[in-house]
């Protein structure tokens, strides 16, 4: 988790969406397996737009704490 906030924070969802590529080649998941990360991180920026760019936005926020 602290790692996705500091991804998101640094890069926005297009590093997390790398970082977590990266795991999952280390981790050796299957292909379905990474197709259904990749769909649920897909659906969670979709409904979550407003909270994420909240969440990239310089300075001090509270949800990072």
């Amino acid at each position: 988790v602290d790692d996705l906030k500091s991804w998101l924070r640094v890069g926005g969802v297009a590093r997390v969406r790398h970082h977590l590529g990266e795991q999952m080649k280390v981790r050796e998941f299957s292909p379905a397996q990474k197709a259904a990360v990749n769909d649920l991180l897909e659906q969670l920026v979709s409904e979550r737009r407003g909270e994420l760019l909240d969440l990239m936005k310089p300075g001090e926020n509270p949800r990072l704490e």
